[in-house]
């Protein structure tokens, strides 16, 4: 069976529909951010863009976003493949990472401080490897790290600071790790500082079969309102 389409309209509905898709969604393998871009820019070096929301859009699965100085920005913004973001001194409000099981994401640098905002600061869900390296992570109502897996993931962190966190919900702490049904942690803290949040680093596997197993080395626990 074959269908014709007779007239100018539908081939005008089709061009403005195609139109509204971005031209350049997901074509970086290395994408470019300065506080003086702007998101109706290509992310490229010569034109980089200004907000994370945006260079995550653009970068391709496996590529790297660079901030060529200070970003700041106040967003919430989720990362669903594997990604590197190196941004020494640059700052967001939140990361929702749900990526599949054979997924990266590598966050260097940050601040993530999301302040007022509810939820987590870093919020780690499905499955995938989440390494977070010279980060700070801080000032949250709620959790600074949330490991919620629903499948295998990994938590590898360095030389990080994680404080102040929780102080606004009961359960909150510097590190939450709570695998849930089908979810399993490994989890590896190296030359890490929890402090100053209302619990330090808080492991739960009562809702999991998979199991957490957990290296902590070379790290401080301190004044942490509850347990270290």
């Amino acid at each position: 069976m074959k269908t014709f389409f007779r007239g100018s309209g539908f081939v005008g509905a089709l061009l403005v529909a195609l139109s509204a898709v971005p031209a350049q969604a997901q074509s970086l393998y290395r994408a470019y951010l300065s506080s003086t871009g702007s998101d109706a820019q290509d992310c490229s070096y010569a034109s980089p863009c200004r907000t994370f929301a945006v260079a995550i859009n653009q970068t391709r699965p496996k590529g790297t976003i660079v901030c060529r100085d200070t970003i700041a920005d106040n967003a919430i913004v989720g990362i669903s493949k594997s990604l590197t973001i190196a941004c020494p001194g640059s700052s967001i409000a939140s990361i929702v990472v749900h990526p599949a099981a054979a997924d990266v994401v590598v966050l260097s640098g940050l601040i993530i401080n999301p302040g007022a905002v509810a939820g987590p600061a870093l919020n780690i869900k499905t499955a995938g490897t989440v390494i977070v390296d010279k980060a700070h992570i801080g000032s949250g109502i709620q959790t600074g790290i949330n490991l919620n897996p629903t499948g295998p993931a990994k938590l590898i962190g360095n030389d990080s600071v994680i404080a102040g966190n929780g102080n606004g919900d009961a359960a909150g702490a510097g590190i939450l790790v709570k695998p849930q049904p089908g979810g399993s942690a490994q989890v590896t803290i190296e030359r890490v500082n929890v402090s100053g949040n209302l619990f330090g680093i808080a492991f739960d596997g009562s809702g999991s079969t998979g199991g957490i197993n957990a290296t902590i080395a070379d790290s401080v626990l301190a004044s942490n309102k509850q347990d270290g």
